[in-house]
């Protein structure tokens, strides 16, 4: 078997985090950049079967200081029997609730939801189509409603299902 992971706001820095506003701030910068090196390490260790030796012995490790896995990737792979799993990242481009028009407000971003649009437009009608996220779809329908417009067009064209680690709010 094959596994996959994604990142909660936990592994992204800290409790409800937003990536929009953290980005901005210098301080926080170079702690997303790490949390990034550190989730896209975990997944090449993932690809490999948990291979001995395929993570990073030591947090001074280059892999880890480079630099360059930011946004995190948010990659959609096919699977068999026409089974499309999207790994989002809920967490880079999501925007504060308080204080933000609901207009303004995301969790994808405009990047992320893009290529997510391009895979169901690329798939067949008969595919399945598996959104993993790390915020419960109560969050997206409640706090951030564009996004959650978007994700019910997509659910309009394919098969889709919702995955989720996070229960903070179930809806």
């Amino acid at each position: 078997g094959r596994a996959f992971s994604i990142w909660d706001d936990h592994d992204f820095l800290w409790n409800d985090e937003t990536g929009a506003e953290a980005w901005a701030d210098p301080s926080k910068r170079s702690k997303i950049v790490l949390s990034s090196a550190f989730q896209t390490a975990f997944r090449a260790t993932l690809c490999a079967g948990l291979a001995a030796g395929t993570f990073p012995a030591a947090y001074n490790d280059a892999v880890f200081w480079q630099g360059t896995h930011c946004p995190l990737a948010s990659p959609s792979v096919q699977l068999p029997d026409d089974v499309w799993l999207h790994l989002t990242d809920g967490r880079t481009h999501r925007t504060q609730k308080w204080g933000v028009s609901q207009s303004k407000r995301t969790i994808l971003g405009g990047e992320q939801k893009a290529a997510l649009a391009a895979a169901y437009a690329g798939s067949s009608a008969s595919s399945v189509h598996v959104f993993a996220s790390g915020s419960v779809l109560g969050d997206y329908k409640k706090s951030y409603p564009q996004d959650w417009t978007w994700l019910l067009a997509q659910a309009d064209k394919r098969r889709t299902y919702a995955l989720s680690g996070d229960i903070h709010r179930n809806d």
